[in-house]
């Protein structure tokens, strides 16, 4: 059974979920039913409570206990929120199904466990959550941060990258048409996923280069729509150097991928792990200037397919994007080393190949 979060809203998590739920070389030799979660219709009304989410989880949890006296699925594949308000409302979810004796699958696609491990209470619950289950996560190293010293019992853990496709058509390619220079931010519109820094590194940049533009798109967060707007109109060479398209998908997504020579992502978010759009950017050959943050290291390899920065170093990401945007020859270089390492390690076929391994090797394993 899947128990799990789908779009909308659309985010790395969901769009992850709903790879899993719909792989037909996963899901071929398995009976399978999937039990949605859906707190937020929106993006902007995730981590946000309400009294309808409190009766949307009590919905769930009585849907749950159905499912499991009902079905009695040998495996449930859950992708719960691993520590703080989400962990604790997700927690009696993973007490029902263990006091089945339903084989648990967490699948965890955020970190930072170790930050809330240090308190007592907490660690007692991580213990009982985390203990005798099978956990995938997103890079080994993560892995051996997140969980040490939690005094797991029987726990198995594996580790698979992340993987996408980016879809579209090849006839809006227009990389490398005449001499301007288009920058590209995608993401959600929270502060700390570095939207603001991005905008003041450009503002710095442009005063040397005329040829230089950067396209901003993402789903509002907040008040930060409005606050995004305002400064791109209170400046009279931002507002005709920036493009904000808000939230994009599909064919509008691809287009602003293909039609970039830069991809910037100066995210300082304590909870990034594995960015897809980090991956979506290499699929479209961008070179890419990046926080270290999270297992983006295992991503963006420095002085290869990109360049590495401190998080919250404006000084340090203007230097690097100064670099790539002088250099068309780097800017070539660093995006085929990134469209290499993406049809590597980091396409759709690639990431259910390796989760059929790791299902394949729970199943059959003895414990």
């Amino acid at each position: 059974m899947y128990l799990v979060q789908l779009p909308p809203p659309v985010h790395g998590v969901s769009l992850i979920n709903q790879q899993v739920c719909r792989s037909k070389i996963l899901n071929e030799d398995l009976r399978k039913s999937i039990l949605e979660i859906r707190f937020s219709k929106s993006f902007d009304q995730i981590r946000k409570f309400s009294g309808k989410k409190l009766l949307i989880f009590f919905s769930l949890f009585f849907r749950l206990f159905i499912r499991l006296v009902s079905h009695r699925p040998d495996y449930v594949y859950f992708s719960m929120m691993p520590f703080g308000k989400g962990f604790l409302r997700d927690f009696p979810l993973v007490l029902l199904i263990k006091t089945f004796r339903s084989r648990l699958i967490l699948h965890l696609h955020n970190c930072g466990i170790h930050r809330h491990a240090g308190k007592t209470s907490m660690k007692m619950f991580f213990r009982f959550a985390y203990s005798n289950i099978d956990i995938i996560h997103l890079s080994g190293s993560m892995i051996a941060k997140e969980f040490i010293g939690l005094g797991l019992k029987k726990t198995r853990f594996h580790v698979v990258p992340n993987g996408i496709d980016l879809k579209g058509s090849d006839e809006h390619r227009t990389r490398g048409e005449g001499k301007n220079i288009t920058l590209l931010f995608l993401s959600n519109l929270m502060t700390e996923k570095g939207v603001f820094l991005a905008v003041e590194a450009f503002k710095s940049l442009v005063k040397n280069s005329k040829d230089l533009f950067l396209t901003i798109a993402g789903a509002p967060y907040n008040k930060n729509e409005n606050r995004l707007k305002k400064i791109l109109e209170s400046d009279e060479i931002l507002r005709s150097r920036v493009k904000y398209f808000g939230p994009v998908l599909g064919e509008m997504k691809y287009r602003l991928f293909t039609q970039a020579d830069i991809f910037v992502f100066p995210s300082y978010f304590r909870e990034e792990c594995f960015p897809l759009v980090l991956l979506e950017a290499m699929a479209a050959g961008l070179p890419v200037v990046a926080s270290s943050v999270g297992a983006v290291d295992k991503i963006i390899k420095h002085e290869e397919n990109g360049f590495l920065i401190r998080p919250g170093d404006k000084k340090e990401l203007i230097t690097r994007l100064e670099e790539l945007v002088k250099d068309k020859d780097l800017r070539e270089r660093m995006g085929y080393k990134s469209l290499q390492l993406y049809r590597e390690k980091y396409t759709s076929a690639k990431f259910e190949e390796n989760m059929l391994e790791i299902f394949n090797e729970i199943i059959f394993s003895k414990s």
